[in-house]
């Protein structure tokens, strides 16, 4: 291709006072040149909303460059080693000779993201963290998204895979051969793309500890110990539902690690004051299917409330059958519940029983604190842990004026002694909040190996969802 001297072309203008400069040869710009123009590579800041990740997908779409996103928490330590590797991969021009990308990573954990609709993880199948995946033309490509972080944290096998997304240009996909060009070592590694996106199915229980179940909570409403009774209280205007429901979640789906040892974890679940319709529609909203669970002898419910105060429903075509208290007397509810704690055929049984204290305000004189902590003893020895939630409304703890006053306060303190973890929830002391529903304190001796007494605040949004912070942040 023609040259010409830069310092003869310009002399003529110039005279001599280029003649100092150095001889620079540049190529006449040609249309049929086969030597395309090199890309550069963007690395934009972090995406802790929805609107910043659709900013960078227009941008990607339109410049039809390859946006690399990296799904990362603060919780996460292996996402503290692979986000360095991979920025400093991209910043060192990885990629642009087969066309560039851009890069940015996702805080997944951040509260707008958390809660956005739509939710981006969800929507986009992100089911473990760290996960890296790639955008083309406006589309997720799911058949090359990566979540082995042996993988990640390979530097020479994130090279090729980021030169392989570089190639696809817009093409959704194409890429000039796209996964073909691995070749070698790395061809022999797709198996692992099939493998990621064909079981992503049986890891989804995975999403329950990212979007289902608030980080800062997961320790402490994880599997607990053989024998261990934890204690939830609440308080008029912060009802305990959302806790219990994430309790049952985490019990039956597993904590963010997927721990295996859940799929031998069951659950019975005893309600006072709530049917089994309204258990199963909050369940739903956490996508849990607790028929689902109930047909695999996972799940039991047994109504203290429809038979007690009412006819019960007639069950719905299909749903799990669920067991109806008939009465009040102690000895039948225990013989009842009993029966449910047989219906599971997991190994490990957790009884979850809610309101128990409604029952000294719905019997006579002759139910008494002392007869609940009986039938609460008798069945803790049939199951690996027992979750107990009761009422803590000031006047009916301190105030003890009556009997059901007292024996409510004698229920509510002795079970809180003998808890191994209390989670206390209350409203603001300073009142409400538009962004703030209430107050949750965690003690207990079984949360002294985890750094002693915590207490955070919490929102129930109105999709069901709930974001748990620290104050100030």
């Amino acid at each position: 291709m023609r040259t010409i001297s830069m310092r003869a072309g310009l002399r003529p203008l110039y005279g001599k006072a280029l003649s100092s400069l150095p001889a620079v040869s540049i190529q006449r710009a040609s249309i049929s040149s086969t030597t395309p123009r090199r890309a550069k590579n963007q690395i934009y800041a972090p995406i802790r909303n929805n609107d910043s990740f659709s900013t960078y997908l227009s941008l990607s779409t339109s410049s039809r460059t390859p946006l690399l996103t990296f799904w990362s928490a603060s919780w996460c330590s292996t996402c503290k080693a692979v986000s360095p590797l991979l920025q400093d991969l991209v910043e060192s021009g990885v990629g642009e000779e087969e066309g560039g990308v851009s890069l940015a990573t996702v805080e997944f954990d951040s509260p707008d993201i958390m809660s956005g609709n739509p939710n981006l993880a969800m929507t986009y199948m992100i089911t473990s963290i760290p996960t890296l995946l790639s955008f083309d033309g406006g589309e997720a490509q799911t058949a090359t998204k990566l979540s082995d972080a042996r993988k990640l944290a390979d530097r020479e096998f994130l090279r090729e895979w980021i030169k392989t997304e570089a190639r696809r240009h817009g093409g959704r996909g194409g890429g000039g051969g796209g996964l073909s060009i691995f070749g070698g070592v790395i061809q022999s590694n797709l198996k692992i793309f099939d493998i990621n996106q064909t079981t992503f199915i049986g890891t989804a229980h995975r999403m329950a500890s990212m979007s289902r179940i608030p980080h800062l909570l997961e320790s402490y409403i994880a599997l607990p110990s053989e024998g261990s009774l934890n204690l939830v209280t609440s308080v008029l205007g912060a009802s305990s539902n959302w806790l219990l429901l994430r309790h049952v979640y985490s019990y039956l789906r597993g904590s963010t690690d997927g721990d295996e040892s859940t799929k031998d974890t069951g659950v019975i679940l005893v309600s006072f004051m709530r049917d089994g319709a309204f258990w199963k529609e909050g369940s739903t909203k956490l996508g849990l299917d607790l028929d689902a669970y109930g047909r695999t002898g996972r799940f039991t419910f047994v109504d203290g409330l429809t038979g007690l105060y009412g006819d019960s429903k007639p069950q719905v075509p299909g749903a799990c059958k669920d067991r109806v208290l008939r009465g009040t007397d102690a000895a039948d509810i225990k013989k009842e519940i009993e029966g449910a704690i047989g219906d599971l055929r997991a190994s490990r049984k957790v009884l979850i029983i809610d309101q128990l204290d409604a029952l000294l305000a719905v019997t006579d004189e002759s139910t008494t604190s002392l007869t609940l902590q009986n039938l609460v003893l008798g069945l803790r020895n049939l199951v690996h842990s027992t979750l107990l939630t009761l009422s803590a409304d000031t006047p009916l703890v301190t105030t003890q004026a009556t009997t059901l006053e007292r024996e409510h306060a004698s229920l509510v303190l002795s079970t809180a002694h003998a808890a191994d973890a209390v989670l206390a929830l209350r409203m603001l002391d300073t009142g409400t909040a538009r962004d703030v529903s209430g107050v949750v304190r965690i003690t207990g001796p079984s949360t002294e190996e985890m750094g002693g007494a915590v207490e955070y605040l919490y929102h129930v949004v109105a999709d069901g969802g709930v974001k748990v912070f620290e104050r100030g942040t």
